[in-house]
């Protein structure tokens, strides 16, 4: 199984309409909503089966494995959304802990009216996910806020979710933390400079931070400079051992073992399916 690290890296979500094409399975710390736009496709969720048709979203909680299946003929569309504790801040937890919640909700038709307006939501950000301008990662943004409070709503309301005050403040000091690394990343980041800034002693902030992100502060990190990493190998032609100093690692073979342990690939293999991939 394919393990996805923290998607924190040039945004703290990840969004894409794409064909409904199959993908391995896998996991990671984010939440994920998969909306069919059109037609339907399958997707294993803890080895269960399930069709998503058109108006149906697929809720994948976080660390749960998940598989889109391969076949000859994809008849669907998807509009696909990542987001974790960097962006819902400590909203994100009830999303880690979701009891005997669906996993698929039909929203087409649907008589409650939060999930009519998700629907609606969710069809508008698809939207404005392929036409883009200027202003888009701002409207895309606050649509992602609204989708996801939307969505805790509905699954408070049903007993599948709870809101925890505690969790809401802790996630917003770890949230601190997300900030250093953004700012920090390309040299080296004092674990013990970031406890005392989110006000912890190491052993809580550790368990804090694990209890918020699902991850650890370590692997946070290296998510982070593996994705400014990605950005250099598909834009520059900057050699590898260049690209691993100016993401913060202090010699190329250990940036190379974390790049294939969170990507599944070797840098050079990265940089030449990038290459094949543009138009």
């Amino acid at each position: 199984m394919l393990y996805q690290k923290s998607l924190i890296g040039r945004e703290p979500y990840y969004i894409l309409k794409e064909n409904a094409s199959g993908f391995q399975e896998h996991r990671h710390p984010e939440l994920e909503l998969s909306f069919c736009t059109d037609g339907f496709y399958d997707v294993f969720i803890d080895k269960k089966s399930y069709r998503v048709k058109y108006g149906d979203l697929a809720l994948i909680p976080p660390m749960t494995a998940h598989e889109f299946s391969e076949s000859g003929k994809h008849t669907g569309k998807r509009l696909t959304i990542e987001v974790g504790a960097g962006f819902l801040s400590g909203y994100f937890a009830p999303f880690k802990a979701l009891r005997s919640c669906p996993p698929v909700l039909s929203l087409s038709g649907a008589e409650e009216p939060v999930l009519r307006e998700l629907s609606g939501l969710l069809t508008e950000t698809a939207d404005m996910s392929e036409n883009r301008t200027a202003f888009s990662p701002l409207f895309i943004k606050s649509a992602l806020y609204k989708i996801s409070a939307l969505l805790l709503s509905f699954l408070t309301e049903k007993g599948y979710a709870r809101v925890s005050e505690r969790s809401v403040g802790d996630a917003a000091k770890i949230e601190r933390s997300f900030e250093m690394i953004y700012d920090g990343y390309k040299g080296k980041l004092d674990l013990d400079a970031v406890c005392k800034e989110c006000g912890y002693s190491k052993s809580s902030f550790c368990r804090v931070f694990k209890a918020v992100t699902g991850d650890t502060f370590h692997n946070a990190l290296n998510a982070y400079r593996v994705e400014a990493a990605r950005a250099d190998l598909e834009d520059t032609s900057l050699p590898v051992e260049r690209i691993a100093e100016n993401v913060g690692f202090t010699d190329s073979k250990s940036f190379c073992r974390v790049f294939k342990k969170i990507t599944g690939v070797s840098p050079g293999a990265y940089r030449r399916a990038a290459a094949r991939r543009r138009p």
